[in-house]
Order: C-alpha cells, then sequence, then structure tokens
C-alpha cells in the first residue's frame, strides 16, 4: 500500500508551500486546498481498504 507515501508526499509538499508563502491569505488558501484535497485522498483509501477486507474475507470463506 501506497497511502503512507501519498499522504507523506502531500504533507511535505504542503510544508514546502507554506514556506513559500508570500501572505496570510495565500497560507490560508494553501491549508484549505490541502484540507480538500487530503478529504478526498482519505476517502478513497477508505474505499480502497474497504475493497481489499471484502476480498480478503470472502477469500476466508472459501477456504472453510
Amino acid at each position: 500500500m501506497d497511502f503512507a507515501k501519498e499522504n507523506a508526499e502531500s504533507s511535505f509538499s504542503l510544508a514546502r508551500e507554506l514556506a513559500n508563502a508570500k501572505d496570510v491569505q495565500e497560507v490560508m488558501s494553501i491549508q484549505s486546498r490541502y484540507g480538500q484535497t487530503q478529504i478526498q485522498a482519505y476517502s478513497r483509501q477508505v474505499q480502497e481498504l474497504g475493497r481489499l477486507m471484502v476480498n480478503a474475507m470472502s477469500g476466508a470463506g472459501r477456504k472453510i
């Protein structure tokens, strides 16, 4: 799973953008955009984990 790598890269990217922000308004804009992007990423990750769990459970049921 690349979730941890994806989330870490996103956090480092945020830190770089914030370090280069010119003013508080830009910081707020960057932070807002980051929040929206992360909510989408977390939603996608939860769906993928759910799919993996269903696949694992259905596979385990066949072995019994």
